[in-house]
């Protein structure tokens, strides 16, 4: 018997809409975040969801490399659905992810439901599980929380729900002499940027990805004009710089870098400030300030910047939890008891 449900590659950027499934579809599952992956040589492959031959979702796998020749598999915050799926999706879904799992040679796919109501959901088949996330959380994969700040209201009710220091220190910024910028010329600021990424890496204890990978983000959102940059300054210093990502009906604070140097001087309230000002006034719906946790153990270390996010109001966003397709068990113990003593270590 034919599924209700097929699922077709898509090879052509043009054919790929997923904003036309869902305007509030996230970031990661556009065409050009799967091109960012594959410039640090992750492979990116796009699919259409049919039913009865008529268009209902969209999804990207993004694959990931393991030792030993082994893969993973992944769909962040998607497959992104027209309808709430059933039992007939999700046997279909299962069926396909084992063929595509046998053609990647990976061990699992992981998918993380978009949106996160899958509690009315179809009860899933014996092939798909539930991941195992709530006892580590990876570079790899998607935060299940962001930080979302509506604009729908007025400037100045969304500027109210920002805490009085947050607001304070942004006024200070600027008593202080740093000005804040938005410019659409990326390429003009990559360099600064860079440096002032490296920096933040060396001192808040992360790695970021390779330079290309930057470089080609910068230079995509150029040709597209679906970026801006929030730049900080003081006399001829540039102090920070966010980088906002346009989709759909949200703008996303995806990367930012800031300076050692003159950090008393609040540029990175300034910019925060400004960004909400300036995506508000570019019509946005939404500004998602990037994942924050949610009190568990295992995001202790995000506590901080956590705080910072929630000083301009909003509201958290809770995605679906993720689940776990798996072709070879062997390789998936050994992958999650490597993350478990990884958590430990960390602990």
């Amino acid at each position: 018997m034919t599924s209700l449900y097929q699922f077709k590659e898509i090879k052509r950027e043009e054919e790929y809409n997923p904003l036309a499934i869902r305007p509030d579809a996230h970031f990661t599952q556009s065409w050009q975040y799967g091109e960012w992956q594959q410039s640090i040589d992750r492979d990116a492959r796009r699919f259409s969801v049919q039913k009865n031959g008529n268009a209902v979702g969209t999804f990207q796998t993004i694959t990931f490399k393991l030792p030993f020749g082994q893969n993973i598999l992944y769909i962040p915050h998607g497959p992104v659905l027209a309808e709430p799926p059933d039992n007939n999706f999700f046997n279909a879904f299962g069926t396909f992810a084992k063929q595509l799992l046998q053609e990647e040679r990976a061990i699992f796919l992981r998918f993380d439901f978009f949106p996160p109501d899958i509690a009315h959901y179809a009860a899933f088949p014996r092939a798909i599980r539930k991941a195992p996330t709530h006892i580590y959380h990876s570079a790899y994969f998607q935060p299940k929380n962001e930080w979302f700040i509506p604009l729908r209201d007025s400037e100045e009710k969304i500027i109210e729900r920002i805490t009085p220091k947050a607001r304070y220190n942004a006024r200070l910024a600027e008593r202080k002499g740093v000005t804040a910028e938005i410019s659409h010329d990326l390429e003009k600021y990559f360099s600064p940027f860079w440096s002032l990424l490296e920096t933040t890496g060396k001192r808040d204890h992360f790695r970021p990805q390779p330079k290309t990978y930057y470089e080609t983000i910068f230079r995509s959102c150029a040709e597209k004009k679906n970026a801006f940059l929030t730049i900080a300054r003081h006399d001829k210093n540039i102090l920070a710089i966010n980088f906002i990502f346009l989709f759909g009906n949200t703008a996303t604070f995806v990367y930012g870098g800031s300076s050692n140097e003159e950090r008393n001087l609040m540029p990175s309230y300034l910019v925060q400030y400004e960004t909400i000002r300036e995506t508000k006034r570019l019509g946005f719906a939404f500004y998602n300030l990037g994942g924050v946790t949610d009190g568990s153990a295992q995001y202790k270390s995000w506590d901080g910047f956590t705080v910072f996010k929630k000083k301009f109001g909003g509201e958290t966003k809770t995605y679906g939890e993720a689940y776990d397709i798996v072709a070879k068990p062997f390789w998936y113990y050994l992958y999650d008891a490597q993350r478990r003593i990884k958590t430990f270590l960390r602990s």
